[in-house]
């Protein structure tokens, strides 16, 4: 492992090599607040502050021309470039943050020091080093990192992985940067608005739960709230004692006693409420910048599968289900002039499915534009088409993304509110059709 020693001035970096370790050292786990770069080739580097950035941000660019830029989470990185004028050229970027990821999805540390352990069995934590050795450190893994994964996308077998990286993935990498540069308009004064509605809501179903249990008592505690139902007003205890020694008030078993007393409805309601006000409606408007807009983390190693999550805040998990939920959405806005564009892949797993299976009945429905949701229920539940209803729908929906995955009776029972006969009859049907 050839580390670089930071003594050069950054017009002595340049040399003949066509790569240069670009790598960032920050003072927040958000990546929020640059603290220095480092640029490095072979054994020459130098340290670069954020103060000092500014005023040599022409000869970093100049000296980053024409070179292949490697670098871990280049995406945090440019956000921070761009400010001092300094632009990466992303057809020569070599990510190692995702090509390590693709390489190998299932490692559980994607960071810097997981993949020194788990590619090149370093331990970064290990050296007992000051902050700016360790961060030469750093740039001698990235490119022993870079190194490996180049060699495993050259693989013969890897070809398809090699051009997903290079036509995908990492022309993503600006384009995410830039949206999250960018951040989305919160309606502040809505959600204001929004939070005091909610509250006198849950105040009034606070009123009305005390009063149907004649005393007043912390909701919020499974707890007190296992004795009031259980003890107090005698309804039936589904499931174990907890180690607090009460029984369970968890979702699935206020579920099952709906139909048993007018309290658990208010109960249901009460937390749907005021989970969605301290989840969302307050929060959020605490997490925008001076100009109301709120900036998200796109992360393009997180899910397994490959997509993007979101996070700090997660933006991808507003609620939309309940119509309480679509009003959250309604504080998201567009800038004057632009609209909102939702575009989505069309029920794009049962395509594959159909596919893998030769399903002629699914393949023409779909070549044919029919609903497929609408199709499944119409078959299943024996009806025409236009006679199938919303509910219908939902169920089918439910079952043919549900089956992909193994869904038995018992999990499609407790998504869909059938009984367990209901779900084990309309799958057998399913694969019957």
């Amino acid at each position: 492992l050839v580390v670089p020693e930071a003594a050069a001035e950054v017009e002595d970096v340049d040399s003949q090599s066509d790569n240069i370790v670009v790598h960032a050292r920050y003072a927040d786990k958000l990546k929020k607040e640059l603290v220095e770069i480092v640029l490095a080739e072979g054994k020459k580097a130098v340290i670069i502050s954020a103060a000092d950035l500014a005023k040599k941000h022409a000869i970093v660019a100049n000296l980053l021309k024409g070179k292949t830029v490697l670098g871990y989470d280049t995406k945090a990185l440019v956000k921070h470039l761009w400010k001092y004028n300094i632009e990466l050229d992303f057809t020569h970027v070599f990510d190692t943050h995702i090509a390590a990821f693709m390489v190998n999805s299932l490692t559980r540390d994607q960071s810097l020091v997981g993949l020194a352990r788990e590619h090149l069995d370093i331990e970064l934590e290990a050296e007992e080093t000051t902050p700016e050795k360790l961060f030469l450190y750093e740039c001698a893994v990235i490119e022993r990192l870079a190194t490996l994964c180049m060699a495993e996308l050259n693989k013969p077998d890897a070809a398809n992985m090699k051009s997903l990286f290079y036509s995908v993935e990492t022309p993503s990498i600006p384009i995410l940067a830039g949206m999250e540069d960018q951040g989305i308009l919160l309606n502040i004064p809505y959600f204001s608005e929004m939070s005091l509605k909610l509250e006198g809501q849950i105040s009034d179903l606070e009123q009305t739960i005390y009063g149907y249990a004649d005393d007043e008592f912390n909701i919020a505690s499974p707890q007190q709230l296992a004795g009031v139902l259980f003890e107090k007003l005698g309804l039936p205890a589904y499931g174990k004692k907890g180690k607090n020694g009460a029984y369970s008030t968890a979702v699935d078993v206020l579920d099952k006693l709906k139909e048993s007393h007018p309290i658990i409805g208010c109960i249901m309601a009460y937390r749907e409420l005021t989970k969605l006000k301290s989840t969302y409606v307050d929060p959020l408007p605490l997490m925008v910048d001076e100009h109301n807009r709120l900036h998200t983390t796109f992360n393009m190693t997180v899910a397994q599968t490959g997509r993007l999550s979101s996070a700090d805040p997660n933006l991808q998990n507003i609620p939309v289900r309940t119509e309480l939920g679509r009003l959250i959405r309604e504080g998201f806005v567009a800038d004057s002039g632009n609209v909102f564009v939702s575009a989505d892949y069309s029920q794009f797993e049962l395509r594959l499915a159909a596919v893998l299976a030769q399903d002629t009945d699914m393949i023409e429905a779909f070549n044919s534009d029919i609903d497929i949701h609408t199709l499944t229920a119409s078959q299943v539940f024996g009806v025409a088409l236009e006679d199938v209803t919303k509910d219908m729908r939902y169920q089918a929906k439910a079952v043919n993304f549900g089956i992909l995955y193994g869904q038995t009776p018992h999990g499609l029972a407790s998504g869909t509110g059938m009984t367990f006969a209901e779900a084990r009859d309309f799958i057998d049907r399913y694969f019957a059709q």
